[in-house]
């Protein structure tokens, strides 16, 4: 998506979320109800993105999404969009920042509303046509080996599409769909990923490589 460096975006205090989260380089499979009670003894914090990305005593929370099409392939691009940092990599995730127009004007502005409010609309923003699915929660991944990484905490799930899953937005340019098993392997090699796409892959069973 286009993002607005001024926007407010969703973040959480370092000292509210459990240490186990926030290790150098981790992947944390969790089950969702878990995830969100735990969550729900915090406060959502929106602070200026300008400001979040240059102070480390609070994470943004980013919903990172695993795409599959209806054939069971895996999405990869590689990285360009707003992100300069990330530029050069290749990307298993999709998704981006929560903002204030996430919130819902009647629904309990809670940690999981907002979450999937914010998958829902970078879906719909950056691929279109793969929205209808199914979305699993899978878990959380953080590392602070990077100035990207220390300021964000990922939180991943896994989106079955039964779209069609054609035209991808212009971020998405030069979209392939993978087959699982390849990931970690000949072409796929994970150093070709981003730091987030070798984590979030290590989440689900049916994509774990040695």
């Amino acid at each position: 998506m286009t993002e607005n460096k001024s926007e407010d975006v969703l973040c959480a205090r370092i000292l509210d979320m459990p240490i186990q989260w926030l290790g150098p380089s981790v992947a944390i499979p969790m089950r969702e109800d878990d995830f969100f009670s735990f969550l729900d003894h915090t406060t959502p914090l929106w602070i200026e993105r300008s400001v979040a990305e240059n102070d480390d005593n609070f994470k943004q929370l980013i919903p990172y999404i695993l795409l599959t099409n209806s054939q069971g392939l895996l999405a990869t691009y590689p990285r360009r969009g707003t992100e300069a940092r990330l530029h050069g990599s290749w990307s298993l995730g999709l998704g981006g920042h929560i903002n204030t127009s996430d919130q819902s004007q009647t629904d309990p502005q809670t940690w999981r509303n907002l979450l999937y409010t914010g998958l829902k609309r970078e879906l719909s923003e950056e691929f279109p046509s793969s929205v209808p699915g199914h979305t699993h929660f899978l878990g959380v991944i953080n590392e602070n080996l990077s100035a990207v990484g220390r300021v964000h905490l990922g939180v991943v799930f896994l989106h079955q599409s039964t779209g069609s899953c054609n035209k991808p937005g212009a971020e998405l340019d030069g979209l392939d769909w993978v087959e699982p098993s390849q990931i970690g392997f000949q072409d796929w090699h994970l150093d070709r990923f981003e730091l987030w796409s070798q984590l979030a892959i290590r989440l689900s069973p049916k994509y774990i490589t040695t």
